[in-house]
């Protein structure tokens, strides 16, 4: 699991406990997660940009994205739902998504 969004130092902390031992887990901030080459190019042409990319499945298996916001989540309902019981996802706010 990649814990990528509104990250700081304590929520890192808070969520490395959380999933410690239960799955490996990596964490990064939003863009800059996969999309730093900053500097590597001239005139800075390879600087980050705002583009999301998410795998839909893998080995034929659909894929799930869990977020604190439940309009965000992606993949199969049935999943989604499954997902969050393993994880123990209580009850979410559910937030406009903005694009």
């Amino acid at each position: 699991m990649i814990f990528s969004d509104g990250l700081d130092v304590e929520k890192i902390l808070e969520l490395y406990a959380r999933f410690k031992g239960r799955v490996r887990v990596s964490f990064g901030w939003g863009t800059l997660l996969t999309n730093d080459f900053r500097g590597l190019a001239k005139d800075d042409a390879l600087a980050p940009f705002s583009l999301v990319c998410k795998a839909v499945s893998a080995n034929g298996r659909p894929t799930v994205k869990l977020s604190d916001n439940p309009n965000k989540a992606m993949g199969p309902a049935d999943q989604i739902a499954r997902y969050k019981r393993v994880f123990g996802v209580g009850t979410q706010e559910r937030m406009e998504v903005v694009v």
